[in-house]
């Protein structure tokens, strides 16, 4: 892709959407064969399924770090679902006295309180770091540039990759990456029938700006984008190898994973792959299944406020959220 090219899709997604066919997930290594056993599974027996599947995935990842037991392990929190997963897994693996949880954004949303009062919950040694108190700087940036956010959000992965900055090179870095898209958050209430289709609705949704159209009227975002599937559909559908090939690949990745440090990425371990992506669709849409999961593996931390309900738990009633949806958001 030529350096026009780069700059003009750039300026349509706010990253530079090339495709990885490895998708870093052991997508190559995912057994189908469970699919028709899933689809058998009730449930209950998904649930406690999706547990185990998820214990074994965390306890492979430590068990395959170099003398994890004194390592500094670094868990950044937010008021999601994955960073806490990881964290209640880590400390049920017996891990607590070795974790550093980090808080980062500005007092009074959610991600930044939520995130205090899980760690708080947690017992964990414990930093927040407050972004409104810190300057940014062309030096900063240009550092950040080269830790390999290139071509995606800088100012986004500057915030993210201070934390390496901070506690440097010999500590392991947990992250959440794929956490909620393979729990089924991009799902779409109905799959592309088409690879065009799927091409074109990965466009639109992926438009950076929809109020300044700094591009050439000949510009056509599909054109850049892959002509024809990444995987065969038994594997994943096509919506979803975008959204995993592209998406997570060239734009979340670089912004929440710096280059060069030592990073775990539980979520893409071949124990929950291979759960997850058999689990029917129905269970996976809108992450329900995956929600059941946490609070049958970890229910003291589930029961705690989570940003993805605005500030309500997983077990409070539908209306309440309609409410603060209706009467305060709006």
């Amino acid at each position: 892709m030529d350096i026009q090219r780069k700059i003009i899709s750039y300026l349509y997604f706010g990253y530079l959407p090339i495709a990885d066919q490895t998708i870093d997930i052991g997508i190559d290594k995912l057994d189908i064969n469970k699919k028709d056993t899933y689809k058998l599974f009730n449930e209950k027996e998904l649930v406690q399924k999706g547990v185990e599947s998820l214990k074994n995935g965390f306890a492979d990842c430590l068990n395959n770090i170099d003398d994890y037991q004194n390592r500094k392990h670094i868990v950044p929190i937010s008021g999601g679902l994955d960073s806490r997963a990881i964290l209640a897994g880590l400390i049920d693996l017996g891990l607590k006295d070795n974790i550093v949880t980090v808080t980062y954004g500005t007092p009074g949303t959610l991600d930044y309180e939520l995130g205090n009062l899980v760690a708080k919950h947690a017992g964990t040694k414990h930093i927040s770091l407050d972004l409104s108190n810190i300057n940014i700087t062309q030096q900063s940036l240009g550092w950040t540039y080269k830790s390999g956010a290139e071509w995606t959000q800088l100012f986004t992965s500057y915030y993210n990759h201070r934390i390496t900055h901070k506690f440097g090179y010999e500590a392991v870095y947990w992250s959440g990456f794929m956490g909620d898209p393979l729990a089924g958050s991009h799902l779409q209430a109905q799959e592309s029938s088409t690879w065009d289709l799927a091409v074109f609705e990965f466009a639109k949704r992926n438009q950076f700006s929809k109020n300044f159209n700094l591009l050439p009227p000949q510009f056509n975002p599909c054109d850049v984008l892959p002509q024809e599937p990444i995987y065969d559909t038994n594997l994943l559908n096509f919506d979803e190898q975008l959204d995993f090939a592209i998406r997570q690949h060239s734009f979340i990745k670089p912004t929440v994973m710096a280059k060069g440090y030592n990073y775990i990425a539980p979520f893409t371990n071949q124990n929950w792959i291979n759960f997850i992506l058999n689990v029917p669709y129905e269970y996976r849409y809108n992450e329900y299944i995956y929600k059941k999961i946490l609070q049958e593996a970890y229910p003291d931390f589930f029961k705690l406020p989570v940003k993805n309900r605005m500030g309500l738990t997983l077990d409070d009633s539908g209306w309440k959220l309609y409410y603060i949806y209706i009467y305060i958001i709006n």
